[in-house]
């Protein structure tokens, strides 16, 4: 009976331990460094391997969105700050 106890006190420590090493890195993200290309503000995101443009600080008053960047294709852009609503 207190064998049975023990048991269940270590896996119910064990889960505990494996929940916090696989979920507690859900919180913590790496905030990525933004850089400038040809007037495009953008970001890098390593886990896809993509970039995200954030904005466009310029003199045209047309542009071409580009489709990516440096070898990295564009998965997004924020409408809002290209658009400057």
């Amino acid at each position: 009976m207190i064998q049975k106890k023990i048991r269940s006190l270590i896996y119910a420590g064990l889960g505990l331990v494996l929940c916090v090493l696989l979920c507690g890195g859900i919180g913590m993200t790496a905030q990525a460094e933004e850089e400038t290309y040809n007037g495009f503000t953008y970001v890098y995101e390593s886990w896809s391997d993509t970039i995200t443009i954030f904005g466009y600080k310029g003199n045209k008053t047309e542009i071409v969105i580009p489709g990516g960047i440096k070898g990295k294709k564009s998965n997004r852009y924020r409408r809002a700050s290209i658009y400057g609503l």
